[in-house]
């Protein structure tokens, strides 16, 4: 309680005026996320805030402003009215910004936390995790500077939001936590998109990274699986792809093709890995309308205005 009054003192009086029942739900080295409800209609939002204050935020702070927008960019960008852009408040000397969106719980919260966020059981549910985060991956690698992002492929900063049945990546700024060297970031503002075409094996490790999620959200124990992909278990290495395969049937026995497609994704041969079309299914696949942008250019303009260095628009 006494640190969620602490937590609450970030967030501006433009905001606290409007909602009520604020609780935090989780936080990272540059921001915190709360819940709450709005004074009059009663409903649930997320509230982000940026704090200069934050561990990461103190010694990067330019960074972490510019990620914490074009995150909220591109979550509006691909999903119009996912974030409230009429709520978004930058303190002076931009020290500060905070911004609500529609609500929405990292996947830790039911993989640690036993709360309810997704239903896990229905293979349409785990199939779209997959094709919006594969969707994500693509977008990172090919527009941040740092090319492996298997680090932001945790369930605790992959997003799902009810209201607009879409899972997302968030912390960003993940990509620059474990040391930035000199050669390999000069900055946001350096960010360009990769000119060759994205590779299925230039994120293996990130493919990996999600079908592991997707077991955990099945109850599959990580430490039981983790030693059947190392081999460290006590059978003939000829047999861990059986085994394999026996514990995909178990937790997957009611999707065949969830089945051949976790089996690709965990394999430890690169070239067995499914092509990137295999995981855009059209079912489950969000497509952003092309006049997106301009339909939504001036919300685009209020948010893109508190980023000194946005990287390329390609949402």
């Amino acid at each position: 309680m006494l640190r969620d009054t602490i937590l609450q003192n970030t967030i501006p009086n433009k905001l606290k005026i409007k909602y009520e029942c604020i609780r935090s739900i989780t936080g990272t080295d540059t921001y915190t996320a709360f819940e709450a409800k709005t004074r009059n209609s009663k409903a649930k939002h997320t509230i982000r805030v940026l704090d200069r204050k934050r561990e990461f935020a103190k010694s990067n702070f330019e960074n972490s402003a510019t990620l914490f927008n074009q995150e909220l960019l591109r979550l509006q960008c691909l999903h119009p009215g996912a974030v409230l852009v009429n709520s978004l408040v930058v303190s002076e000397k931009s020290s500060q910004i905070s911004c609500a969106t529609l609500p929405y719980l990292p996947l830790s919260t039911q993989t640690e936390d036993n709360l309810s966020v997704i239903e896990p059981k229905d293979p349409k549910t785990i199939k779209k995790l997959i094709s919006d985060i594969i969707l994500e991956i693509e977008f990172l690698w090919k527009n941040l500077p740092r090319r492996r992002v298997v680090g932001m492929i945790d369930a605790k900063n992959i997003c799902f939001m009810k209201d607009k049945n879409v899972f997302f990546v968030s912390d960003w700024v993940k990509i620059f936590e474990r040391g930035v060297s000199d050669t390999e970031n000069k900055g946001v503002e350096a960010i360009e998109a990769s000119p060759r075409k994205l590779k299925n094996q230039d994120i293996a490790a990130e493919i990996k990274a999600l079908a592991i999620i997707a077991l955990k959200l099945r109850n599959m124990d990580e430490t039981r699986l983790k030693k059947i992909l190392q081999g460290s278990l006590d059978t003939p290495a000829e047999n861990n792809d059986n085994l394999l395969k026996t514990v995909l049937r178990e937790y997957f026995g009611d999707s065949e093709k969830l089945q051949d497609l976790l089996e690709k994704m965990l394999s430890p041969d690169p070239k067995n890995l499914p092509n990137l079309e295999e995981f855009k299914s059209k079912e489950i696949r969000v497509q952003p309308s092309r006049d997106l942008l301009r339909d939504n250019a001036q919300e685009m303009k209020i948010l893109s205005q508190t980023s000194k260095s946005p990287i390329r628009q390609t949402f």
